[in-house]
């Protein structure tokens, strides 16, 4: 597997779990991309081919970006595989939004 190293932009996706990670301007489009998605993702009549496109469609959307957004890995400077990226997107399709309850 040959690794890139890169310098990161506005519109890098980067993993981890960080407050900045989670701050990153690249990693809030990404979010919000997969909450316009989420219901359609998530339909009982989604079938794994729309599921694909949907992925996909989310991928090429940050990968078309100027500049392109990356996918990187925790270390925010290796670039993600293409199998990785999907895994990542798919997850993030599944993963129910947590809901912060105010206090009364």
């Amino acid at each position: 597997m040959q690794v890139h190293r890169v310098e990161d932009n506005k519109n890098d996706v980067k993993s981890g779990s960080s407050k900045g990670v989670y701050n990153h301007p690249g990693n809030i489009y990404f979010r919000s991309l997969v909450n316009a998605q989420k219901t359609a993702y998530t339909l009982p009549t989604a079938s794994s081919k729309d599921k694909k496109k949907i992925i996909s469609d989310i991928i090429t959307n940050i990968e078309g970006l100027n500049p392109p957004g990356r996918f990187l890995m925790v270390d925010g400077i290796t670039e993600m595989s293409h199998k990785e990226i999907s895994i990542k997107t798919g997850q993030a399709l599944r993963v129910k939004n947590k809901v912060k309850e105010e206090k009364q």
